[in-house]
């Protein structure tokens, strides 16, 4: 199956005590806690444009941090993982996270989406889509548990729950949790951990899906690269035409369709020659982002040129939260709807993996004679990524990108 993998381990958070008692060898804390029944509220604009906004502000706050190098980050991740953590939150806590994660929508409205949202996700052959989620308490602190914020994430967003001692043993069962909710693709996620923190969200996202039209082989020929500093690279161009062309202010693009249903797209989008990668990200907001889809000229071919490309991205988010207007939950937080300690968030670590090629197979190898020469198909416009440029792959149910990077080299 021609196909894209893409695999995302998306946010570690970390809490901190400001206090707590000690109480060794406690129980199973998760044992009485079972998904209720709920109903979900149907995707609409509201929803969507609060995925689409968050997504684009975080998108364009890393990638100013970014320092250059390639980034992926998940706004859909994130954004649930944040909307699990507010139903422990209250007070100016819950205000910023509410106000940051939606706008005007409650954290209740949040819930409702996320139950509808989740369980619309694909499964097929073709395009697999999960999120999955869990709560890992230090068993070693005397922390009681709100049964509300339990069963509400259960509930929600299908979250498994674990009281263990941290410690070697933890991060074991965390590492095996995290490979075997990312299909293997990611086979650790720590090498240690703080045994004094209290409490570790750990939300997982995988994305596995073929190509709606793939790449041949045949059309697939060692280019030049030139990255961010202008040095030049062999790169794997894997060429084919399409029939989805995008042109908008300082910018060109393509868009590739995944599974047999194309609910999934692709979006590569190149900054005109002599536009600044980062000056073109700086201007790249929500309203950016719906002209370029808004531009889409479906009665014109583009000749699309596409590096293989795969790559690891981690970043630590707390600051970037924080500035983008939740910083309370970092200091003088308010998770008294979690538990009865007093906490607050520590890090927001965020660890992401892509492959990506005409077949989606990672140990596959294609070997290309660099002086071959290739028939390629006429169109009417041709956008070859032979530079730094953003891409996306977003979700044609809501609009809203749930993955977005830039390649900076290969």
């Amino acid at each position: 199956m021609k196909k894209t993998c893409l695999c995302l381990l998306a946010v570690l958070m970390l809490f901190a005590f400001c206090s707590c008692e000690v109480a060794p060898d406690r129980g199973d804390l998760m044992k009485n806690i079972a998904a209720a029944e709920a109903e979900g509220k149907e995707l609409d604009d509201v929803f969507c444009k609060a995925q689409t906004a968050f997504a684009m502000e975080l998108f364009r706050a890393c990638a100013a941090d970014s320092k250059g190098e390639s980034i992926l980050i998940s706004p859909l991740s994130v954004h649930a993982a944040l909307a699990m953590t507010a139903n422990g939150a209250s007070g100016e806590t819950l205000a910023e996270m509410e106000s940051l994660l939606g706008g005007e929508l409650s954290v209740t409205e949040l819930n409702a989406y996320y139950l509808e949202y989740i369980d619309s996700l694909p499964i097929e052959n073709t395009c697999k889509v999960g999120i999955t989620n869990s709560i890992w308490y230090n068993q070693s602190y005397d922390l009681e548990m709100r049964e509300d914020f339990l069963q509400t994430n259960v509930t929600y967003y299908g979250a498994q729950a674990y009281d263990v001692p941290f410690g070697k043993s933890a991060v074991e069962q965390i590492n095996k949790w995290a490979n075997l909710h990312t299909d293997g693709m990611i086979e650790k996620i720590l090498d240690e951990m703080d045994e004094e923190s209290p409490i570790y969200l750990v939300n997982a996202l995988t994305f596995e899906a073929g190509w709606t039209r793939g790449f041949e082989k045949r059309f697939i020929q060692n280019e030049t690269f030139r990255d961010l500093q202008g040095n030049e690279q062999t790169a794997q161009m894997m060429y084919a035409k399409q029939y989805a062309y995008y042109e908008t202010e300082g910018a060109a693009g393509f868009a590739l369709g995944y599974g047999e249903n194309s609910r999934f797209w692709f979006f590569a989008v190149l900054p005109d020659e002599g536009v600044d990668l980062y000056t073109f990200i700086e201007s790249f907001d929500a309203s950016a982002y719906a002209r370029f889809l808004s531009s889409r000229r479906e009665d014109e071919t583009v000749l699309v040129g596409l590096p293989k490309f795969g790559y690891q991205f981690d970043m630590e988010l707390q600051d970037v939260l924080a500035a983008l207007g939740m910083p309370s939950a970092f200091q003088n937080a308010d998770f008294s709807r979690m538990c009865d300690a007093s906490l607050s968030l520590d890090k927001v670590i965020h660890k992401t993996f892509i492959e990506l090629d005409e077949n989606g197979t990672r140990a596959a190898a294609v070997t290309v004679d660099t002086t071959k020469s290739i028939d390629l198909p006429k169109c009417d416009h041709t956008v070859v990524l032979n530079r730094p440029f953003v891409y996306l792959i977003a979700d044609a149910l809501t609009g809203a990108p749930i993955f977005i990077g830039t390649v900076t080299s290969v």
